[in-house]
Protein backbone atom coordinates (compact mmCIF):
# COMPACT_ATOMS: atom_id res chain seq x y z
CA UNK A 1 0.00 0.00 0.00
CA UNK A 2 2.99 2.16 1.17
CA UNK A 3 4.38 1.68 -2.49
CA UNK A 4 1.07 2.65 -4.35
CA UNK A 5 0.42 5.69 -1.88
CA UNK A 6 4.09 6.99 -3.02
CA UNK A 7 3.39 6.36 -6.60
CA UNK A 8 0.09 8.13 -6.58
CA UNK A 9 1.95 11.01 -4.55
CA UNK A 10 4.68 11.17 -6.58
CA UNK A 11 2.41 11.14 -9.39
CA UNK A 12 0.28 14.58 -8.75
CA UNK A 13 3.30 15.86 -7.89
CA UNK A 14 4.12 16.40 -11.50
CA UNK A 15 0.84 16.98 -12.40
CA UNK A 16 1.09 19.79 -10.03
CA UNK A 17 3.84 21.36 -11.91
CA UNK A 18 1.63 21.93 -15.29
CA UNK A 19 -1.68 22.69 -13.52
CA UNK A 20 -2.73 23.73 -10.62
CA UNK A 21 -4.83 21.48 -8.40
CA UNK A 22 -6.20 21.52 -4.93
CA UNK A 23 -6.67 18.09 -2.98
CA UNK A 24 -9.95 18.48 -0.50
CA UNK A 25 -9.12 14.39 0.94
CA UNK A 26 -9.15 15.94 4.41
CA UNK A 27 -12.47 17.34 4.02
CA UNK A 28 -15.65 16.11 6.02
CA UNK A 29 -18.25 16.81 2.69
CA UNK A 30 -18.88 12.71 2.72
CA UNK A 31 -20.12 13.15 5.94
CA UNK A 32 -21.92 16.14 5.11
CA UNK A 33 -23.78 14.47 2.37
CA UNK A 34 -24.59 11.35 4.47
CA UNK A 35 -26.01 13.65 7.04
CA UNK A 36 -28.39 15.53 4.40
CA UNK A 37 -28.96 12.75 1.49
CA UNK A 38 -32.13 11.61 2.53
CA UNK A 39 -34.29 14.59 3.04
CA UNK A 40 -33.30 16.07 -0.26
CA UNK A 41 -31.84 19.35 1.57
CA UNK A 42 -28.72 20.50 -0.60
CA UNK A 43 -28.33 23.58 1.36
CA UNK A 44 -25.92 22.18 4.20
CA UNK A 45 -24.66 20.82 1.06
CA UNK A 46 -23.51 24.16 -0.69
CA UNK A 47 -23.11 25.47 2.16
CA UNK A 48 -20.09 23.32 2.31
CA UNK A 49 -19.02 23.42 -1.01
CA UNK A 50 -19.00 27.33 -0.68
CA UNK A 51 -16.39 26.92 2.75
CA UNK A 52 -13.98 24.81 0.49
CA UNK A 53 -13.88 26.57 -2.11
CA UNK A 54 -14.15 30.44 -0.98
CA UNK A 55 -10.39 30.31 0.07
CA UNK A 56 -9.20 28.98 -3.63
CA UNK A 57 -7.73 32.20 -5.43
CA UNK A 58 -8.45 30.55 -8.55
CA UNK A 59 -12.34 29.14 -10.47
CA UNK A 60 -11.15 25.17 -11.06
CA UNK A 61 -11.91 23.82 -14.58
CA UNK A 62 -12.01 20.18 -13.89
CA UNK A 63 -13.34 18.74 -10.49
CA UNK A 64 -12.64 14.83 -9.70
CA UNK A 65 -15.33 13.32 -7.80
CA UNK A 66 -12.50 11.40 -6.09
CA UNK A 67 -14.79 9.96 -3.32
CA UNK A 68 -17.80 7.67 -3.48
CA UNK A 69 -20.30 9.83 -2.21
CA UNK A 70 -19.34 12.88 -4.55
CA UNK A 71 -21.00 11.30 -7.40
CA UNK A 72 -24.76 11.07 -6.02
CA UNK A 73 -24.50 14.92 -5.56
CA UNK A 74 -22.83 15.85 -8.72
CA UNK A 75 -26.29 17.68 -10.15
CA UNK A 76 -25.66 19.69 -7.11
CA UNK A 77 -21.76 20.20 -7.33
CA UNK A 78 -22.17 21.26 -11.12
CA UNK A 79 -25.51 24.16 -10.06
CA UNK A 80 -23.08 25.22 -7.28
CA UNK A 81 -19.47 25.33 -9.84
CA UNK A 82 -21.30 26.20 -13.04
CA UNK A 83 -21.54 25.33 -16.68
CA UNK A 84 -17.87 25.88 -17.20
CA UNK A 85 -16.19 23.77 -14.70
CA UNK A 86 -16.13 19.89 -15.54
CA UNK A 87 -17.02 17.34 -13.33
CA UNK A 88 -15.06 13.72 -13.75
CA UNK A 89 -16.42 10.64 -11.96
CA UNK A 90 -13.87 7.85 -12.11
CA UNK A 91 -16.26 5.52 -10.85
CA UNK A 92 -18.37 5.91 -14.44
CA UNK A 93 -15.48 6.85 -16.51
CA UNK A 94 -13.36 3.21 -14.49
CA UNK A 95 -17.66 1.45 -15.67
CA UNK A 96 -17.20 2.66 -19.00
CA UNK A 97 -13.32 1.32 -19.97
CA UNK A 98 -14.33 -1.80 -18.15
CA UNK A 99 -17.24 -2.13 -20.67
CA UNK A 100 -15.42 -1.23 -24.18
CA UNK A 101 -12.86 -3.92 -22.84
CA UNK A 102 -14.76 -6.43 -22.32
CA UNK A 103 -16.56 -5.59 -25.61
CA UNK A 104 -13.58 -5.92 -26.87
CA UNK A 105 -12.57 -9.42 -25.64
CA UNK A 106 -16.24 -10.58 -26.47
CA UNK A 107 -16.84 -11.09 -22.65
CA UNK A 108 -19.81 -8.88 -21.92
CA UNK A 109 -22.21 -10.68 -20.47
CA UNK A 110 -25.71 -10.87 -22.93
CA UNK A 111 -28.39 -8.41 -22.81
CA UNK A 112 -30.95 -8.79 -19.82
CA UNK A 113 -29.11 -11.04 -18.18
CA UNK A 114 -29.33 -11.21 -14.18
CA UNK A 115 -25.48 -11.38 -11.94
CA UNK A 116 -24.85 -11.20 -9.45
CA UNK A 117 -23.36 -8.83 -6.57
CA UNK A 118 -21.00 -8.99 -4.09
CA UNK A 119 -19.77 -6.33 -2.32
CA UNK A 120 -15.98 -5.36 -0.70
CA UNK A 121 -15.99 -2.43 1.49
CA UNK A 122 -13.14 -0.97 3.59
CA UNK A 123 -15.84 0.56 6.28
CA UNK A 124 -18.22 -1.50 8.39
CA UNK A 125 -20.07 -4.15 6.13
CA UNK A 126 -23.61 -2.50 8.44
CA UNK A 127 -22.24 0.98 7.61
CA UNK A 128 -21.72 0.15 4.41
CA UNK A 129 -25.65 -1.59 4.14
CA UNK A 130 -27.56 1.22 5.46
CA UNK A 131 -25.85 3.98 2.95
CA UNK A 132 -25.89 1.88 0.15
CA UNK A 133 -29.67 1.34 0.72
CA UNK A 134 -30.12 5.32 0.89
CA UNK A 135 -27.94 5.80 -1.86
CA UNK A 136 -29.30 3.17 -4.08
CA UNK A 137 -33.12 3.04 -2.83
CA UNK A 138 -33.33 -0.29 -2.29
CA UNK A 139 -32.30 -3.03 0.60
CA UNK A 140 -28.89 -4.12 -0.38
CA UNK A 141 -29.15 -7.70 0.52
CA UNK A 142 -26.35 -9.40 -1.22
CA UNK A 143 -22.77 -10.47 0.67
CA UNK A 144 -21.09 -7.52 1.79
CA UNK A 145 -17.09 -8.28 2.92
CA UNK A 146 -15.14 -5.66 4.64
CA UNK A 147 -11.52 -5.57 3.46
CA UNK A 148 -8.17 -3.73 3.76
CA UNK A 149 -6.78 -2.09 0.51
CA UNK A 150 -3.40 -3.62 -0.36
Amino acid sequence: LKSEEMRIENRLAELEQICASVRMKESDLADVIEANYASNNSRPITNHLTKLFTNLNFTPDTIVLGCTHYPLLSEVIGDFMGPDVQLVSPGAETAEYLIKKLKQADALAESGRQGSHRYYVTDSAESFRRQASLFMGCDISAEVSETELL
